[in-house]
C-alpha cells in the first residue's frame, strides 16, 4: 500500500514499520554535538529554536533520554555554530549520499528526512562545491543512518550496479584522494553469516535486509540448513 503524502515519511506502512525502532536512534552523538555547539558559543535556547523544540525537550535529550527521534537527530546534527554560508568540496556529500543508498536508503527518503525538495540531493552530488550547511546536514543524516540497513532491496541493487561504496569502505570519506576499500569478494556459507548476525543480536526479522536477500530466500536457506529452530 502506498503511503499518503507526508505520512510515514513517504514510505508504505510495511517499510515504515520496518524502520529501526520506528524512527528513533541513539542520543549519544546528538548530545556530543549539542555540547560542541554550546562550547562554540551557541546557546541551548538558540539551538532549541533552530530545531523547533522547547528548551525542556532539548534538556531531556541532553541529560535524560537514551534514544531520540531521527527527525530531531538529523536537525541537531545538521546545525553549525557559524552561518554555514561558505562552500566546501562536494566529494564527502556525494559519497555519503551514495553510501546510504548502498545500505538501502533511497535519495528520496534522505531528502524527506532533511526536509528537502525532490532531486535536491542529485543536484548537490553533481556540483563540485556545496554550501557548508548543506554538507553538514547530509553529514548529520549519515551519522544517524550509516549503521542501519535501509528498507529497499531495489535501492541496494541499484547502488551495487553503480558501484557505490558502503560507509565502512571509507577511512576518511571526505578525502578526495582516498579510494574505497570494498575488500575481496569471498563466499561465506549461510550458517556462518547467520551466526555472525546472531552474535550481533540482529533480530531474525531484520536479517534478510542485512544479508541483501528476500524474506522468502532467507526462509529457504533456513530450511535447507535446518536452522529454523536455531537461536
Amino acid at each position: 500500500m502506498a503511503a499518503a503524502q507526508g505520512r510515514n515519511k513517504g514510505l508504505c506502512d510495511k517499510h515504515y514499520q520496518a524502520l529501526p525502532n520506528r524512527g528513533y536512534t541513539d542520543a549519544g552523538p546528538v548530545r556530543e554535538h549539542l555540547l560542541r555547539l554550546n562550547r562554540e558559543g551557541m546557546s541551548y535556547r538558540r539551538i532549541a529554536e533552530s530545531v523547533g523544540m522547547s528548551e525542556y525537550g532539548l534538556q531531556l535529550v541532553r541529560q535524560v533520554n537514551q534514544r531520540v527521534q531521527i527527525d530531531t537527530a538529523v536537525k541537531v546534527l545538521g546545525l553549525m555554530s557559524g552561518d554555514g554560508s561558505g562552500f566546501v568540496d562536494s566529494v564527502g556529500t556525494r559519497r555519503r549520499v551514495e553510501a546510504l543508498q548502498a545500505l538501502g536508503w533511497s535519495r528520496r527518503f534522505q531528502e524527506e528526512q532533511l526536509g528537502w525538495c525532490r532531486s535536491r540531493l542529485t543536484g548537490l552530488c553533481r556540483s563540485r562545491r556545496v554550501l557548508a550547511r548543506n554538507a553538514q546536514a547530509v553529514s548529520g543524516l549519515f551519522e544517524v543512518l550509516s549503521a542501519t540497513p535501509g528498507p529497499s532491496d531495489w535501492v541496494r541493487a541499484f547502488a551495487a550496479r553503480r558501484g557505490y561504496a558502503p560507509p565502512l569502505a571509507w577511512d576518511d570519506i571526505d578525502d578526495p584522494n582516498e579510494s574505497p576499500n570494498v575488500g575481496e569478494e569471498v563466499w561465506v556459507p549461510f550458517p556462518e553469516r547467520l551466526a555472525e548476525l546472531e552474535y550481533l543480536h540482529i533480530p531474525r526479522s531484520e536479517m534478510p535486509r542485512w544479508l541483501g536477500i528476500q524474506d522468502e530466500s532467507f526462509e529457504r536457506q533456513l530450511s535447507r540448513h535446518q536452522l529454523k529452530e536455531a537461536v
